[in-house]
């Protein structure tokens, strides 16, 4: 939790947001529901004020116990994702979304951002469209995926880095007949070739 709450806190525009309260006043008809907004506020209000280390506020706690479990481990990557979306929760529509056929990237970002227009989905979230291309007929078909983060995989070796581990994240992958993927054109059962085609 402290690792996580450091690293929010050296984002200004995202501190500027919740300090000056601007949440409420876009949510301004919803007086309750707000408890992780609040509670980042309220540890954001005591972090600028307190000269010594001091815990995080109690509010924070209540917060995180009400999805994380508590006495159990809990690792950064999940405390802070489920904290962001307890906020995105808080501030976004809870409406359903679609993505039409052939849709393009800044037409998709929009349907996706008008459902959660939150500042939190401006700051962090990202859309990623992904491609099936069917290796008989040569058919691709296109999926929008909404992410926060991505999980590449670092191999523990001399001369690997993050650049060569996101190349491998965003590499073709070939995937066998054995898949029991069935193209939506032809309606054969064949392999496969799945790649990232755009990130926005």
């Amino acid at each position: 939790m402290n690792t996580c709450l450091q690293c929010l806190c050296s984002i200004p525009e995202l501190n500027f947001y919740f300090i000056n309260s601007k949440y409420k006043e876009e949510k301004k008809n919803k007086r309750k529901g707000l408890n992780a907004c609040n509670s980042y506020r309220d540890f954001l209000m005591q972090y600028n004020t307190e000269t010594n280390p001091f815990r995080p506020t109690s509010s924070m706690y209540n917060t995180c116990h009400s999805f994380l479990e508590a006495h159990t481990q809990h690792d950064c990557q999940e405390f802070l994702r489920r904290f962001l979306g307890a906020m995105q929760d808080e501030l976004n529509y809870k409406k359903k979304y679609t993505f039409p056929d052939n849709i393009t990237m800044d037409k998709a970002w929009n349907i996706y951002r008008k459902v959660n227009p939150s500042f939190v989905d401006s700051v962090f979230t990202g859309l990623m469209r992904s491609c099936v291309k069917c290796m008989k007929c040569n058919y691709c078909s296109y999926t929008f995926d909404p992410f926060m983060d991505l999980s590449v995989s670092i191999k523990y070796k001399k001369g690997d880095s993050l650049e060569k581990s996101l190349g491998r994240y965003f590499a073709k992958e070939t995937i066998g007949a054995d898949c029991g993927y069935r193209c939506e054109s032809c309606k054969k059962k064949t392999s496969v070739k799945y790649y990232i085609k755009h990130i926005y």
